[in-house]
């Protein structure tokens, strides 16, 4: 007797802002995935240290002039083989490059040419504060990215620097310091490797089993 084929039901896609409000509150995003429901919405505060963000991430490619960033006009499978392709040519700093490994994507904000062939990934943040959540992200990138066969030869967080107060008109050598967190990723990827199924899970019973 001939059994019934299964069928091939890809996994919830996961997105790096997927696993950092995980992080954050978990029982926030599954209610945000069910039937109907939706996150809050962002406080003025919020979105104004949202766009300090984005400014602190603009003003961090200074730092790197003869860098480049992936286009933006890109379809998402264009823009993950666009990146693929920079990876396998360029030897400069490269921005915003995306990539995706079984339904997880992942965008880290710079890529530099590290001195043993592999790259050494940067996440900027508008903060300066080293918090353990923000290492967890940067080893989620790091799960994605390596997965594909790309040797990250160095994981660092560029945080502002402590004790100053921080503008856009700042010269950007004044703006930011790296921080080395190379180790601490890479003992979290069994972590990584647990997280990730767990949050599948949750998001397919709080959305019906639907993506």
């Amino acid at each position: 007797m001939n059994s019934r084929p299964e069928v091939n039901n890809p996994p919830p896609f996961l997105s790096q802002n997927n696993f950092r409000d995980w992080l954050a509150n978990p029982e926030l995003v599954k209610k945000g995935r069910q039937k109907g429901g939706n996150l809050p919405p962002r406080s003025a505060e919020e979105l104004k240290l949202l766009s300090f963000g984005h400014e602190m991430h603009r003003k961090a490619h200074e730092l790197y002039p003869d860098g480049f960033e992936d286009a933006r006009e890109l379809s998402y499978h264009g823009h993950l083989e666009n990146s693929m392709r920079l990876i396998r040519e360029k030897r400069i700093p490269l921005f915003e490059l995306g990539f995706e490994f079984e339904r997880c994507y992942a965008r880290p904000d710079i890529m530099l040419p590290g001195s043993d062939g592999g790259w050494d990934m940067i996440e900027v943040k508008s903060t300066s504060h080293l918090h353990e959540n923000d290492i967890k992200y940067v080893a989620y990138l790091y799960h994605v990215v390596a997965s594909l066969g790309i040797k990250v030869s160095r994981s660092y967080l560029m945080l502002l620097k402590k004790g100053r107060y921080v503008n856009a008109q700042m010269p950007v050598k004044e703006i930011f310091e790296k921080t080395d967190i190379t180790e601490a990723v890479i003992a979290l990827q069994s972590d990584i490797g647990r997280y990730i199924p767990e949050m599948r899970t949750a998001i397919n019973k709080y959305n019906g089993g639907k993506q």
